[in-house]
């Protein structure tokens, strides 16, 4: 859905859990795919932590910011009852 929109040398960070590879038909951008739902589901028993793991990885790859910015930054916009995720 979204790989027209990125530019040439772009990340692509696709949920392998729930698109295959083959949907992939760019050769001008990186593209990492991770299995969120499995690693979400290993980690903490449910699939809503998926969404953390790509943010994890996309802060990882391109260094935006650090990683314990990131952690710290995580407390300020995610409710009480889901900061266990």
């Amino acid at each position: 859905k979204f790989q027209p929109r990125l530019e040439k040398d772009g990340l692509l960070i696709f949920n392998s859990s729930l698109i295959e590879d083959g949907e992939v038909n760019r050769d001008d951008i990186q593209v990492i795919n991770l299995p969120m739902n499995e690693l979400s589901m290993d980690i903490s028993g449910s699939p809503r932590l998926a969404n953390m793991i790509a943010i994890g990885a996309f802060v990882k790859l391109t260094k935006v910011v650090e990683l314990d910015i990131l952690k710290q930054s995580l407390n300020n916009v995610i409710s009480e009852r889901n900061q266990k995720y």
